[in-house]
């Protein structure tokens, strides 16, 4: 077993302070959409982390596509500096509830939040090396 998997990734000093603007406006916009919307963040490196909202309604196609448009603002109107190196979106897109009822046979269960979108995103920062 090698150390680095037993260790629990942090973000780097530096980093978590741009991270936690950068969560504070993802925050607020999908407030915007869903007030009771699950917002979470997973630090996947020291320069990473991943950020989902589970939305807690069925959105129309068309208003998931907003928010994606939004959220991607928001991010990137954060990052004042210009310092996010990578920005992918990772969720469910906005055909993903006619997706999930395409595919249903007569019989099987649906339960109402598996047509309920979820809105992230991968992050990662730029290694910023200051000589002081």
């Amino acid at each position: 077993m090698i150390l680095k998997e037993v260790v629990t990734p942090i973000l780097d000093p530096a980093i978590a302070k741009k991270m936690a603007k950068v969560m504070k406006a993802f925050s607020a916009e999908i407030k915007r959409f869903d007030k009771n919307a699950k917002i979470t963040m997973t630090v996947t490196g020291e320069f990473s982390a991943d950020v989902h909202a589970d939305m807690t309604r069925w959105m129309r196609p068309e208003a998931v596509n907003d928010v994606w448009k939004e959220t991607t603002a928001a991010i990137k109107k954060a990052d004042d500096a210009g310092h996010i190196h990578e920005l992918v979106e990772d969720g469910s897109g906005e055909h993903y509830a006619e997706a999930i009822l395409s595919g249903l046979r007569p019989g099987m269960e649906l339960k109402a939040e598996a047509l309920f979108p979820t809105i992230g995103y991968q992050i990662k920062w730029k290694k910023i090396i200051s000589k002081k």
